[in-house]
């Protein structure tokens, strides 16, 4: 369900078409400007999303005249923004990875379109303030283990 994965507080991503479309905080992908992201996230008929593997131009051309039409499109309204974040259960410890996750946001802000900074900014005002200094490098650094090591190429039947 699109709308519970909205509001978990750690990093999302996408692929379409077998590549990565966006990965990284859940602040930047719910603000993204990328056709396939919407389309995801307001569960769109219209957009590059098919359900073929491979929608062309003419069926793209075809559903958005529909839409121009005045037709449903199929999706939710438009749902856009940064919903609040699941809160651990009462009585539970804070979730560290959260303040992390909310400095390095912070430290990307300047790099995102100006929609998603004031969207983000609306969501992190009233959060606790933090930054990566406040956690030692082993904590912030991504370090990569045997078990992070990228996966090797899966063989396409037909394929050498």
């Amino acid at each position: 369900n699109i709308n519970i994965a909205r509001t978990v507080p750690d990093n999302m991503g996408m692929l379409f078409r077998k590549k990565l479309v966006m990965f990284g905080p859940r602040e930047v992908l719910l603000t993204s400007d990328e056709p396939v992201v919407k389309q995801f996230l307001n569960g769109r008929r219209i957009g590059p999303i098919g359900m073929s593997e491979e929608k062309d131009e003419s069926t793209m051309a075809e559903e958005q005249a529909m839409v121009d039409a005045g037709h449903h499109d199929g999706g939710t309204e438009e749902i856009e923004g940064v919903p609040p974040q699941v809160m651990a259960t009462p009585g539970m410890p804070e979730r560290q990875a959260v303040g992390r996750r909310q400095a390095r946001v912070r430290e990307i802000m300047h790099t995102l379109p100006p929609a998603a900074q004031e969207a983000i900014r609306a969501d992190l005002d009233g959060t606790p303030r933090r930054s990566t200094q406040d956690y030692d490098q082993a904590t912030t650094a991504h370090h990569r283990s045997e078990d992070d090591a990228p996966t090797g190429r899966i063989p396409v039947a037909g394929e050498r």
